[in-house]
């Protein structure tokens, strides 16, 4: 004699939680308790589950449904977040592998507001982070390395890297005038030294 229904368990790892991958890999023993043999049926979104199919992503509903040989029936339902897709970081003031000419602000944010913007560095040196965005003002020459992190709650993560230079214009009239400069205290000097061989 068994009046008791089939214990379905084991499906906490779905239960509220925002995934990266959805796989079905639980036995059958794993997941359901039983005095008898039972059938199981898996439901993904009301339809029948192979086990295979690849899910979209978006919110989904998992059902396990079990009858033992008695015919005793459980049901459990958990729902569950698919999203398979990394954090889009943005980046603007700068292009990747730019040579810039003068000071550059650049700004760094995220396209998703459920995403988290983790870490920005400049040049191994770390940037403020506030409500998922940083600001930094490029004004020194040299060659430089923007690193930024994000993660999603599935726990999708995405590093962008832009390396840049910053060459300051040279003011070609000032170069111009110093030559001329340069040159004239040279004649100069020649002129000097002819009169004193004289």
């Amino acid at each position: 004699i068994d009046s008791t229904d089939p214990v379905i368990g084991k499906l906490e790892r779905f239960d509220g939680k925002t995934l990266r991958e959805f796989q079905w890999t639980e036995k059958d023993d794993d997941v359901v308790k039983d005095l008898t043999a039972c059938q199981i049926k898996i439901y993904l979104d009301g339809t029948e589950y192979d086990g295979l199919s690849k899910l979209e992503d978006g919110s989904h509903i998992l059902k396990v449904e079990a009858t033992d040989e008695l015919g005793n029936t459980s049901v459990k339902e958990v729902s569950f977040m698919l999203d398979t897709i990394a954090p889009v970081i943005m980046i603007s003031g700068i292009e990747n592998g730019e040579v810039i000419k003068e000071a550059r602000d650049i700004n760094i944010a995220l396209q998703l507001e459920g995403d988290n913007l983790e870490k920005v560095t400049l040049n191994g040196k770390e940037i403020n982070v506030s409500d998922n965005k940083a600001f930094l003002t490029v004004n020194e020459p040299g060659e430089y390395k923007l690193v930024a992190v994000a993660r999603d709650a599935a726990g999708n993560e995405t590093i962008t890297t832009y390396e840049f230079t910053f060459k300051k214009k040279v003011n070609y009239m000032l170069v111009i005038i110093l030559s001329a400069i340069g040159l004239l205290a040279v004649l100069a000097l020649i002129a000097v030294a002819k009169r004193r061989k004289k």
